[in-house]
């Protein structure tokens, strides 16, 4: 298993801390990438995840510290995946997809 970057659950941990403060439905789960042990923050939950937040060696900006989201609701089959964000860039694509979500239904 890869080892931890303090960098990477800073970011992570204080998205939690931002998706709690801006009561955002969340859950965070285990995730392993490539043999490293992560988290995924996942919203609204896991079972039902429009979109999560993953941050290790092997996502789009975390060798650096930064977040990788992926939005499930995206127009494309694949989703929509973006990288090299803070706590505070990922909030935004969080809030961003649950009030688009809300809306539809």
């Amino acid at each position: 298993m890869g080892s931890a970057n303090a960098n990477v659950n800073t970011e992570m941990n204080k998205l939690i801390y931002l998706l709690a403060e801006n009561k955002i439905p969340f859950e965070v789960a285990a995730h392993i990438f490539n043999g490293e042990a992560s988290i995924i923050i996942c919203s609204p939950s896991v079972e039902n995840c429009l979109i999560d937040a993953v941050s290790h060696n092997f996502s789009y900006g975390g060798k650096d510290g930064l977040i990788e989201i992926y939005d499930r609701t995206a127009n494309d089959p694949f989703g929509s995946i973006d990288g090299w964000l803070g706590a505070e860039g990922a909030l935004v694509h969080f809030k961003r997809v649950l009030k688009n979500y809300e809306k539809e239904n």
